[in-house]
């Protein structure tokens, strides 16, 4: 048995070197409570995210084809865009620590400006144009989120066009077939940004506390935890705590057979989780490569490229 208690030994000090980062405090890992209630929390906020999601989608578009819902002014303030393309040039310099072009060119210390944290105001600081208020944090503070959502509108949807919103408001394509073409197109090409939309949602979602994503009852370790939050404790509690490589390790007594089997379960159900997310994640992926393709092929068709191509080709001869 000693044989095999010290195969487990290594094989356990190699699978932790393959988790990733940042330490917190933990319960005792001779009973792993800590991994219980980090379990927890994940089904809880897994049971409300795509509600979420799906509901910041509907947002999204709500904006891009009616102009109508959420538009970030300075601090977080939403209003109805009347002039988006002005709105935005607005927002960026009031909002995000670019009162003029002088000090958006030379750079300045964001803290102070909109009366929120230094550690909010690092990120926030050019946060409608910078991913790092997107993905830098595993928690959103209220402006970094409301920043990341400005970023995530910027890209997708930077510049809607008011006349698709009168189309359907005014009712003035409904016996214009030119109208109802041009919007068809137009809404062709929202159902691929919508690809791109629930990609970054997703990020948003990850990194949003229980309560905003609709987990009840304020006793409920999940309503101040993000799912990214959780990740990252539980990847890397083990690899980064020195206490865990002296657990393992320790003598008078050393851990039984069962105890290192107890802790490679452990580490295996947790790798299995994050299989079934990196699965998922690929999905995502293979969505916007998949719908990238479409666009493109479809605007060759448009165009004729496609089609030209295909009439220049000479039938190969019989002979």
């Amino acid at each position: 048995m000693s044989g095999i208690h010290n195969i487990l030994q290594t094989i356990i000090g190699a699978a932790i070197m393959s988790f990733a980062v940042i330490p917190s405090a933990h319960a005792d890992f001779a009973d792993d409570a800590e991994f219980k209630t980090n379990g927890a929390i994940v089904s809880s906020l897994e049971a409300k995210l795509q509600d979420f999601i799906g509901a910041n989608v509907v947002n999204g578009f709500a904006f891009s084809i009616y102009q109508d819902g959420r538009n970030f002014g300075n601090n977080g303030a939403e209003v109805v865009s009347s002039n988006p393309d002005l709105d935005m040039v607005q927002k960026h310099m009031a909002g995000f620590c670019s009162p003029n072009i002088t000090a958006e060119k030379t750079g300045f210390a964001c803290a102070g400006l909109q009366g929120v944290p230094a550690s909010e105001a690092k990120l926030i600081e050019m946060g409608d144009v910078s991913a790092t208020v997107l993905l830098a944090p595993n928690k959103y503070t209220d402006g970094v989120a409301l920043a990341s959502q400005a970023l995530i509108r910027n890209i997708v949807s930077p510049f809607p066009d008011p006349k698709y919103r009168d189309y359907v408001t005014t009712g003035s394509m409904n016996n214009d077939a030119t109208k109802k073409k041009e919007y068809a197109k137009f809404m062709a090409g929202q159902s691929v940004l919508g690809v791109a939309m629930y990609s970054f949602n997703k990020m948003y979602a990850d990194r949003t506390i229980g309560t905003t994503l609709g987990v009840t009852g304020g006793s409920n370790p999940a309503a101040n935890k993000t799912l990214m939050e959780v990740m990252q404790n539980e990847s890397t509690r083990r690899f980064e705590d020195p206490a865990f490589a002296t657990y393992i390790n320790k003598t008078g007594p050393a851990l039984t057979t069962q105890e290192l089997l107890q802790e490679m379960a452990i580490m295996q159900a947790y790798t299995m989780w994050m299989d079934y997310q990196r699965y998922k994640q690929m999905e995502r992926i293979e969505a916007l490569l998949a719908a990238s393709l479409a666009k493109f092929v479809n605007e060759s068709y448009a165009s004729g490229e496609v089609m030209g191509k295909a009439t220049n080709v000479s039938a190969p001869s019989i002979q």
